[in-house]
């Protein structure tokens, strides 16, 4: 049936007696794992992991689109993050981080690179400004395919999400995001190794 169904199903028997705690403190504590390029890649491989095993299945289910729309918009989110903190020690422009409006993490990552003196006006930048025009438009706080209404109580406007357009939104803003802090490392040469 799926890993999932595997481990549960191999417990049924002595659940709940049998669930124990699962997030423990590292003995040896790994600082690369605790970076923002580490949460980066993480939640983008996430991403990818979902699209593939849900690619022949969204068709028939289309529930599946709401854990993979949260994941893709906040694998997005922390791609910009990810980005935009490797900028102030070289621009002097402070970084804020706080928030999940990915419009407001797109734009100040667009004067980051900016002050560096990379061109910024060009047809990805354009794109990707789109895209999260878009998003800010249905979903400004990351909210609306995570709950079924507001915290009002209102609902949300019924709202169809298409499989292949969430993909490659995605890869669009996650790509635009990587590449404007690989800029940076290659105008400052900065080693890769360095990512916060």
């Amino acid at each position: 049936m799926g890993a999932y169904y595997d481990i549960v199903d191999a417990q049924v028997d002595m659940l709940p007696n049998s669930a124990q705690q699962f997030l423990t403190k590292r003995h040896k504590p790994d600082a690369d794992n605790e970076t923002w390029n580490h949460y980066n890649y993480a939640y983008s491989h996430g991403v990818v992991a979902l699209v593939d095993g849900v690619a022949d299945k969204v068709a028939e289910k289309e529930f599946y689109l709401l854990p993979l729309y949260m994941l893709a918009r906040h694998s997005m989110e922390l791609s910009l993050k990810a980005a935009l903190v490797e900028f102030p020690a070289y621009t002097g422009i402070p970084a804020p981080l706080d928030g999940h409006r990915l419009l407001s993490l797109f734009n100040n990552l667009c004067k980051q690179v900016e002050a560096i003196g990379i061109p910024i006006e060009h047809e990805w930048t354009w794109r990707t400004n789109d895209i999260l025009q878009h998003i800010h438009d249905h979903d400004p706080n990351g909210d609306r395919f995570r709950y079924p209404e507001k915290k009002s109580g209102q609902k949300f406007a019924d709202m169809a999400i298409t499989f292949d357009q969430l993909v490659r939104c995605h890869g669009v803003v996650t790509i635009f995001a990587d590449a404007s802090a690989d800029q940076l490392f290659s105008e400052k040469n900065i080693p890769l190794d360095q990512r916060k």
